[in-house]
């Protein structure tokens, strides 16, 4: 068990350069240090681990959480990946799990997520790559819960479950992409699949089921399609669009077709 004091040790673990290894199993993380702000970006992290500079970890069956303000559990960035399996990320004031930058990656198997913050509970920007398999995403009561976004962020999941989240279950904003298989997004405040129109990337859906969002009333008005004609006449830049019918393949593009 690691735990850091609020206002030191804002980094718990750090894993950097090439060839730079972790293994972690069976262990709980809790990061109590302050980040410096709660933009989807910021310049200083608090973390319980960091991956960089083509540092790598796995952790099995881990139990992570970052009460601190503005702090995260997992963080990977200019090259770090991580691979978590088993594990529970609860309690998070930030993301929970943040790639950002080309050649940083996350994967998730079999997790849970839970009563996480952020843009996105899990969250790739600018050019990250995160995949998801038989995940749950749960109750992000601050944003989306998974979100990519920027040129080449990706985001992968298979039967994975995404829900109760204040915002999209699933968001894709700015040039980002995602593939959805085989999963459920269900109680959403917005829409199950919110993508933006500036998305120039295709966002695919296969197999999903898209049930009962739009729970929160401030998000109503986003249950239109994106190519509805209420978007240029109300001068609202993006809508959010749902795909309501279980076992259909549908593509999403920046333009707004489907």
């Amino acid at each position: 068990t690691i735990f850091s004091q609020p206002g030191v040790d804002r980094i718990l673990i750090l894993v950097s350069g090439a060839h730079s290894r972790v293994h972690l199993a069976g262990c709980q993380l809790a990061c109590a240090a302050r980040g410096s702000d709660q933009s989807p970006y910021p310049k200083v992290v608090s973390a319980c681990l960091l991956a960089q500079k083509g540092g790598h970890a796995d952790l099995v069956d881990c139990r992570l959480g970052a009460p601190g303000a503005y702090a995260r559990a997992l963080v990977a960035k200019d090259g770090g990946t991580a691979r978590c399996v088993g594990c529970v990320f609860t309690g998070v004031e930030q993301s929970a799990a943040w790639a950002s930058g080309k050649g940083a990656r996350f994967e998730l198997e079999a997790c849970s997520v839970a009563d996480c913050g952020g843009y996105g509970a899990v969250y790739a920007s600018w050019g990250a790559h995160i995949s998801l398999a038989d995940c749950s995403v749960v109750r992000n009561r601050h944003g989306n819960g998974l979100m990519a976004l920027h040129p080449g962020s990706r985001a992968d999941a298979i039967r994975c479950v995404f829900s109760e989240c204040l915002w999209a279950g699933v968001g894709v904003r700015w040039s980002g992409a995602a593939r959805l298989e085989e999963c459920r997004l269900s109680g959403n405040g917005a829409n199950g699949l919110q993508v933006r129109k500036s998305c120039g990337l295709e966002v695919e859906l296969i197999n999903c089921v898209d049930e009962r969002n739009h729970a929160h009333p401030l998000y109503a008005h986003k249950s239109k399609d994106l190519h509805s004609t209420a978007v240029g006449e109300r001068g609202v830049p993006s809508r959010g669009v749902s795909s309501q019918a279980a076992g259909n393949s549908s593509l999403f593009s920046g333009a707004g077709r489907r």
